[in-house]
């Protein structure tokens, strides 16, 4: 997903909720955007290592967020 994407999925879904994402959502967003700029990708294995949680818990909270 590219940076532009990130912004739009999280845009789009703050205009359908009418709510600020909560804290450990845009803690993954941020996340995925940095691995985004560092590596041009961001997989679920880096986006666990790099926050100590499990894959399990990335591939949840990318769905909950998309």
């Amino acid at each position: 997903m590219t940076c532009k994407k990130v912004a739009k999925t999280v845009e789009k879904k703050h205009h359908l909720c009418h709510q600020k994402p909560s804290q450990t959502a845009e803690d993954y967003l941020e996340r995925i955007h940095e691995l985004i700029e560092e590596k041009g990708y961001a997989r679920v294995v880096d986006i666990a290592s790099s926050l100590a949680v499990r894959q399990a818990s990335v591939t949840s909270m990318v769905s909950k967020t998309g």
